[in-house]
């Protein structure tokens, strides 16, 4: 068995295998094309809705085209109908989504989201986790509600202006009555009396040495 007394690399540069560059900027994009490998807090990009089979929640209904989300959960595979399905689970949510609907690429070019008003009679406080108004209200916020660190128990809005967002997204005439309230509140005249001057007080000189009533003039 003869041994290898040494290895130059530059002996061997001319022999090396040309490859593809593929411009990937993150690890997470080279994997766009396979979803079973996208992994939890991985940022995906909704595209749209395709149409998808039953076994799928309706991504239309609570995402906004090309925000970016975080997965949940790594993508899971279940048998349905003798078909494997995959899945990915975005925080402040409770759907099984289709991977083909995301993407992990960033998009490039600009991409401007009109604002919509989804959520028409916003209750005082914050709604319940997956109830009808907490869909609105994460879909109008394009889940900027609840951030990237939700998983789904305890959910903590503290982070989030919700009376903020609702007042600054909306015109005067489409305050709720709670919000009209609050304003009306902060524009009220100050009901709390000024404070008397120390130097109005106090007994000036003049008049001390000068009351008859001062035992010592």
């Amino acid at each position: 068995m003869g041994f290898i007394r040494g290895f130059n690399y530059r002996n061997h540069a001319e022999k090396l295998e040309s490859y593809e560059e593929r411009g990937f900027t993150t690890f997470e994009e080279s994997l766009d094309d396979d979803p079973i490998q996208w992994r939890k807090n991985y940022m995906v990009w909704y595209k749209g809705r395709i149409d998808d089979d039953d076994f799928y929640d309706d991504c239309s209904e609570i995402f906004c085209e090309w925000h970016n989300y975080n997965l949940k959960e790594n993508v899971k595979v279940v048998l349905h109908n003798g078909l494997s399905y995959p899945y990915v689970e975005i925080y402040g949510t409770e759907g099984r989504y289709n991977p083909l609907n995301f993407t992990t690429k960033r998009k490039t070019e600009n991409f401007d989201h009109e604002q919509e008003i989804l959520l028409e009679n916003p209750p005082k406080n914050a709604p319940e986790y997956w109830s009808d108004d907490y869909k609105k209200l994460f879909k109008e916020t394009c889940g900027n509600c609840v951030g990237s660190n939700y998983d789904g128990t305890g959910l903590d809005l503290s982070c989030f202006d919700y009376v903020g967002h609702i007042r600054y997204t909306r015109k005067p005439e489409q305050y709720p009555d709670w919000l009209k309230e609050i304003i009306e509140m902060e524009n009220a005249p100050s009901l709390a009396k000024p404070k008397k001057n120390i130097e109005d007080s106090a007994v000036k000189p003049e008049k001390y040495f000068t009351d008859p009533k001062n035992p010592f003039v």
